[in-house]
């Protein structure tokens, strides 16, 4: 009996934390309040949850003829730091799903700078230890990159500063791992298999 009560604690401890919900996708397209005519600023303190590092700031990208993956807006690092970072508000886990990037410097309309690569990474830390890495290369379009790895406290981007470029993005998908009822209907049965055992020894 102890075997299989400790079977099922693993197995349903094991699957909570694959237990997600759904994606958010940040546009960065509803920072900007109605009748507010500024083009680009830092990000705000608690953007969908989420907490961004000086200096990462949204901007109405297209304004400036860089374009954007849906709406007008994007997101980009506007000033010289060693990576730039994205936490959740609360301090929890999360998972990286995907985003949108390209070579700031690079206009879209400007093909003698084509290829102009900035060479970099996308990072994610879980506890402050670096646990998986993407390369990244961003020319003047914008480029899918697609991940699903393990969830993290901390994601990095470092694909480009101020001393050799600027990077924009758009559409950040990120995903939030979270305990739902199949959990709880384990610890349930976990607790009336042991109350089912301690009748037994009565």
């Amino acid at each position: 009996m102890k075997k299989i009560m400790f079977s099922l604690a693993y197995l349903f401890a094991s699957s909570a934390s694959a237990i997600v919900q759904g994606p958010v996708t940040l546009t960065f397209d509803d920072i900007r309040d109605v009748g507010d005519t500024t083009d680009n600023a830092l990000m705000p303190a608690e953007y969908q949850e989420y907490a961004f590092s000086t200096p990462l700031s949204w901007v109405e990208s297209s304004a400036f003829g860089y374009g954007a993956v849906s709406g007008t807006f994007g997101m980009f690092n506007n000033g010289n730091a060693d990576y730039d970072s994205i936490t959740r508000v609360d301090g929890g886990k999360f998972r990286f799903l995907g985003v949108f990037a390209k070579n700031w410097g690079s206009l879209p309309t400007d093909p003698e700078n084509d290829p102009n690569f900035l060479f970099g990474t996308i990072s994610g830390y879980f506890d402050g230890l670096e646990v998986w890495s993407i390369d990244t290369a961003l020319s003047k379009g914008f480029q899918e990159i697609d991940f699903y790895g393990a969830a993290i406290h901390e994601l990095r981007f470092d694909m480009a500063d101020s001393s050799n470029g600027s990077y924009l993005v758009d559409n950040l998908t990120l995903q939030v791992p979270t305990p739902t009822a199949a959990w709880m209907l384990g610890a349930g049965l976990i607790g009336l298999l042991g109350g089912r055992k301690r009748k037994e020894l009565l």
